[in-house]
């Protein structure tokens, strides 16, 4: 048995980990935003960078809100993965879980 993809990674894609070295890393390493697939990705105005990074709410700007309770992927312009996130319809805003900044 040989598993042949995971989500949108597939194994012809894959890299040996004898070909990874400290001067490949830069060229065959995903960003952490590659991981989140297809789940709803938020863009985040750069002003509430901070409360993310320590966890507090964010504010909902987006004209079409995702439904109450799913889980997104809040990042930033250049698609950096900031935190993974709750969007909380009553409150109209996005509570993170798990924060990478």
């Amino acid at each position: 048995l040989v598993r042949t993809r995971i989500g949108d990674f597939h194994l012809e894609d894959a890299v040996s980990p004898d070909a990874v070295s400290q001067d490949t890393l830069p060229n065959v390493m995903l960003p952490a935003s590659a991981g989140v697939g297809g789940m709803t990705k938020i863009t985040c105005d750069p002003s509430v960078v901070e409360q993310i990074r320590h966890g507090r709410p964010v504010p909902c700007n987006t004209a079409t809100p995702p439904p109450d309770g799913e889980t997104c992927a809040l990042v930033t312009d250049d698609r950096q993965l900031l935190a993974i996130a709750e969007y909380q319809a009553a409150l109209r805003q996005f509570a993170p879980r798990h924060v990478f900044v």
